[in-house]
């Protein structure tokens, strides 16, 4: 994944979306960006994540009614429907994989960060 997308910014995106419940930015609502050309040297910056649209937060689902418990997991579905729309896609189902500790490490700088704000 290194070679082509921030791993920073993809788990930061990854451990956003399930923190805050954002159920509807796995598949839609979020878009690539980088801001400089990635070089065959290697120099640039790679691709990373920004939300579009964050209305799915929380407990609120896609209908705008508040059926989703906070408890919701990566994986769950509700009446035989996806929660987290896009999840199970490769790319998530990769870094869900691939980079556990890494994804704990993001979710707890996130949390210290949300801590240090509250403080």
């Amino acid at each position: 994944m290194g070679n082509y997308f921030s791993e920073g910014q993809t788990l930061y995106h990854y451990c956003f979306c399930l923190l805050y419940g954002v159920t509807d930015n796995f598949a839609k609502n979020s878009y690539p960006f980088k801001f400089q050309k990635l070089t065959t040297s290697g120099a640039g910056n790679r691709w990373g994540w920004r939300q579009d649209d964050l209305d799915s937060v929380l407990m609120t689902d896609n209908n705008g009614t508040n059926t989703k418990k906070y408890s919701v997991e990566h994986l769950d579905t509700f009446d035989g429907t996806q929660i987290f729309q896009g999840g199970d896609s490769a790319r998530w189902m990769l870094i869900k994989a691939n980079y556990e500790a890494e994804c704990r490490t993001m979710m707890g700088q996130i949390s210290a960060a949300a801590n240090a704000l509250a403080a």
